[in-house]
């Protein structure tokens, strides 16, 4: 077995171990020491990037969960404000209206809207089966 790497520029750019009898003309043969030290090298230099790649997700979640709490307390704030009647929903800005007045005039379940077609149903089942009236 030949330990190898090939150095492109200075950067190590391949490495491995090579069963056959002679390497590529641009592989050197390595020591198993320095293999095993480039191996190492390569795995630390992944964790690196791994753990810096983590921290920065965790970083990127934390902001947009505080985010999400500021916008939802403005939210809050502004149906407050509804609620008591000191603004009207066309008084809260237009990024948070729409959130706003869905907590305050909510828009039906699927059973009130199943509700009100049975109920208009109905009264079409009456129409037809006793004539309009007129």
């Amino acid at each position: 077995m030949i330990y190898y790497k090939q150095v492109v520029d200075g950067k190590i750019v391949s490495y491995g171990i090579y069963g056959g009898e002679e390497l590529a003309p641009n592989q050197t043969e390595i020591t198993k020491s320095e293999y095993d030290k480039i191996v190492a090298d390569v795995a630390a230099d992944d964790k690196a990037r791994a753990d810096a790649a983590a921290k920065a997700a965790e970083e990127a979640r934390k902001k947009a969960e505080e985010e999400a709490k500021a916008r939802q307390a403005t939210i809050d704030d502004y149906v407050a404000k509804v609620k008591a009647g000191t603004i009207k929903i066309a008084d809260v800005p237009e990024e948070y209206r729409a959130e706003v007045n869905n907590i305050i005039n909510p828009p039906p379940t699927v059973e009130e809207l199943k509700s009100q077609l049975d109920s208009a149903q109905s009264a079409i089942d009456y129409l037809i089966l006793n004539g309009t009236g007129a």
